[in-house]
């Protein structure tokens, strides 16, 4: 069984009901483009997620983005070794295909991109269909549909360390700023703002 770590910010402040939720529903899935739940049981599952209660979410039924998440628990070469990559990148092309307004499946992709290169190399990355230029401008896209998207940022900013080393950083740095500056709309949010200030840290 897995170990839930918990939210480690003491801020109910993200807490809804179902009218709280309903009303602040564009806000929270502008990156997804989520449509607002029909049924009550899924729409309480996403209130606990946004609240950042993710083990009650989870335990409510919510398993989004298992096979990505699973792949991102084992090392890329792992993944990439028992085709969980292919798998990823084809879910993610797929979604984009079927709504290409859903930045963050744009972001995901970017990330996949980035990943595999900074891990394995161009020449081998090429091999799984990873492309530094279209990783790149998978993250750009996800901004313009989403500019004030706090993981848009922090993910091209990672993206620009791994696909082009420290010349990009200064640009990198200045992602971080603009992410640890962005007000939090819900607890996963709030995470994302946490880890662009970490980055500012190091």
């Amino acid at each position: 069984m897995a170990m839930w770590t918990a939210f480690p910010c003491d801020d109910t402040s993200h807490a809804r009901d179902a009218a709280g939720l309903k009303k602040q529903w564009v806000r929270l899935h502008i990156g997804d483009a989520e449509p607002l739940p029909k049924d009550a049981a899924v729409l309480t599952a996403w209130g606990h997620f946004h609240a950042g209660e993710f083990e009650k979410a989870h335990d409510a039924g919510l398993k989004a983005y298992a096979l990505g998440r699973d792949g991102q628990g084992i090392s890329v070469a792992k993944a990439l070794a028992q085709g969980l990559g292919s798998q990823v990148k084809n879910a993610l092309e797929t979604t984009i295909q079927l709504a290409p307004k859903h930045a963050d499946a744009h972001i995901a992709l970017g990330a996949f991109h980035a990943e595999v290169i900074d891990k394995v190399g161009k020449l081998l990355g090429r091999t799984q269909g990873a492309d530094a230029a279209t990783g790149l401008n998978m993250f750009q896209q996800a901004l313009k549909l989403n500019a004030g998207s706090a993981i848009g940022m922090v993910g091209y900013a990672n993206g620009l360390v791994m696909l082009e080393g420290n010349k990009r950083m200064k640009e990198a740095e200045k992602l971080y700023a603009q992410a640890a500056a962005c007000e939090a709309a819900d607890a996963m949010e709030r995470l994302d703002i946490e880890m662009a200030k970490a980055e500012l840290e190091d």
